[in-house]
């Protein structure tokens, strides 16, 4: 993890980000050309700083990710795992 309580993960990370994390990670899936993407993008990074360690905020790209199994359906979407599975998603 970052100092800052970001991480930036690809497909190939997912997996190692989601087993690692201590505390909770929320994945944010977001594309550069989304407006509500970029509005909260500020918000979670100073939740997950703020946090002090207790919430990890993993970044997706789905402009450079292709789609897979980390596919959402839309962008913004926020699903948080505790204990390597999903328990909630906020869109």
């Amino acid at each position: 993890m970052s100092r800052d309580g970001v991480v930036h993960l690809t497909e190939q990370t997912f997996d190692e980000a989601l087993t690692a994390a201590e505390g909770v990670l929320m994945v944010d899936f977001w594309a550069a050309w989304c407006g509500p993407c970029r509005a909260i993008a500020p918000v979670l990074e100073e939740l997950a700083l703020a946090s002090k360690g207790g919430v990890t905020l993993a970044k997706v790209n789905v402009d450079e990710q292709p789609p897979s199994r980390l596919a959402t359906g839309s962008a913004p979407s926020r699903p948080f795992s505790s204990s390597r599975t999903a328990r909630s998603r906020i869109k």
